[in-house]
């Protein structure tokens, strides 16, 4: 083919490109989409440009899965699969500038544009998930989320545990109320509840009121002075009542059980003994 047939040719082709274009006649050929989105001002252009990059799109992810590709070949098929999301995307936002629909929002286009695994902005698809390296970044991204996971499931634990205590925990635990009934308050003993406890405990009453008491509690000094004068009081009645004889120790005769009556009195002669010691009284 001579050279002058090759021009004619050309300006043939111009020709008719320029009178399809006039006539509403859209472009398909991959080699003539434009990189600038910008420079097309037709609706329906930019829509079939879209359109053409859905199909490269779908050749190629059927490609991805060919068991023949070695992995410098996967790796540029997915490169450029890549690059044709990216350019997708940047045609839609472009088709919504020119007034046409937003596909971005449409179910089968989110489904699409969220295929494959992404790892930092970068999404492998097909047989480019199995590449070594990408496995290593999946096994690590999957311990990661394990353990997180298991830090939330024991922070959920210890917090269901913690909940669970603080329920069974009453006021009584804090010591809001008196031990000897609850929603009760709690109050000081006065002289006469210690001279009526030691009474109790020694069987009889060995000593008399101090002094009259109007049930009021015991304050500082007045109390130090009445327990002092209470213990000196206790301490002559005891002695009075204490005999020379008495033993040191009960004995048990296990062949003739005591009776009820000689238990009791056993333990009032052991709280006698006991409080002796606890004022220093001596036989």
């Amino acid at each position: 083919m001579s050279r002058n047939k090759e021009k004619s040719q050309s300006v043939l082709h111009r020709y008719q490109a320029l009178k399809d274009e006039e006539a509403g006649v859209l472009q398909s050929n991959p080699n003539l989409r434009p990189r600038n989105v910008q420079l097309v001002k037709s609706l329906p252009q930019a829509e079939k440009w879209r359109s053409t990059l859905i199909t490269e799109i779908s050749v190629k992810l059927t490609r991805l899965n060919n068991p023949d590709l070695n992995d410098y070949q996967i790796r540029d098929i997915n490169d450029e699969v890549n690059k044709h999301f990216r350019e997708k995307r940047a045609w839609e936002y472009h088709i919504v500038s020119l007034g046409g629909p937003d596909y971005s929002t449409f179910h089968n286009n989110i489904t699409a544009s969220k295929t494959g695994i992404e790892v930092n902005g970068y999404r492998y698809f097909g047989r480019a998930r199995d590449l070594p390296d990408v496995k290593d970044v999946l096994q690590a991204r999957s311990l990661q989320r394990k353990a997180q996971e298991s830090k939330k499931d024991k922070a959920s634990e210890e917090k269901r545990i913690l909940k669970e205590r603080s329920s069974r925990i009453t006021s009584d635990y804090y010591g809001f109320y008196d031990e000897r009934g609850k929603n009760t308050e709690y109050s000081i003993p006065t002289a006469d509840d210690i001279i009526n406890e030691v009474n109790e405990a020694l069987g009889k009453t060995i000593v008399d009121p101090i002094r009259p008491l109007n049930s009021r509690p015991l304050k500082s000094v007045d109390r130090d002075d009445d327990l002092l004068e209470f213990e000196r009081k206790v301490k002559r009645q005891i002695q009075k009542l204490s005999t020379d004889q008495e033993p040191k120790y009960l004995t048990i005769d296990f062949d003739n059980l005591p009776t009820n009556e000689k238990v009791s009195k056993w333990l009032v002669d052991k709280k006698k003994q006991e409080l002796m010691e606890r004022l220093g009284i001596k036989k």
